[in-house]
């Protein structure tokens, strides 16, 4: 061993060995986020979720639009219906199946766990032709929910799948869709989220 490491090595004190660890030390919290995240991304390919919602994601935004429909007295929804709150909306084709039945208890009971905030939210069954079971049963099973028929256009709705759940923003634009398998957990963990952050509705 040569005389010059000899003294390098009697130079390295404890404070001095401390001092290169800590250095260490700092160098490693700031590289090592980024050696794990391009280890992640570019070598295993890994890509976080892109979403935390339960329901799918309408994307672009639709606006109902030109919707016509008509309530069950025969009069058109008037055209701010969708003004200042939430909707979760069923949207019917043939009738309220078992389904159906399921989505509504869902969105019934989410929306009086929400406690105070409840009144934010309102519930429309939205149908393309008459169903088996009558609107008089549906709101002695639903009370509070809106019932309407399209008749016409059938606006934001065209060429969406029907028998599912939908969310309509308060400034009537269709957000989220939610099929037969969200639970009122992940429905109400969306509701959630959007009344915290909204400042409309």
């Amino acid at each position: 061993m040569s005389e010059q490491v000899m003294k390098s090595k009697e130079l390295m004190t404890p404070s001095t060995r401390r001092s290169r660890v800590v250095l260490l030390g700092i160098f490693a919290a700031f590289v090592g986020p980024l050696l794990l995240a391009y280890v992640l991304l570019l070598v295993l390919e890994w890509a976080p979720a892109s979403h935390t919602n339960n329901g799918s994601l309408i994307d672009p935004a639709t606006p109902v639009g030109e919707l016509v429909a008509v309530d069950e007295g025969g009069a058109a929804l008037p055209a701010d219906f969708w003004d200042g709150h939430w909707t979760l909306v069923y949207y019917a084709e043939e009738g309220c199946d078992l389904y159906c039945e399921a989505a509504l208890f869902k969105a019934r009971q989410v929306r009086l766990a929400l406690g105070r905030d409840a009144p934010r939210v309102e519930r429309l069954y939205l149908e393309v032709a008459p169903g088996a079971q009558p609107a008089a049963q549906l709101l002695s099973d639903h009370p509070g929910m809106s019932i309407a028929r399209i008749e016409g256009g059938a606006g934001g709705f065209q060429g969406l799948s029907p028998q599912q759940l939908y969310l309509v923003d308060p400034m009537g634009n269709l957000v989220l869709a939610y099929d037969d398998t969200v639970t009122a957990k992940g429905l109400m963990k969306d509701l959630k989220r959007l009344l915290k952050v909204s400042k409309v509705g």
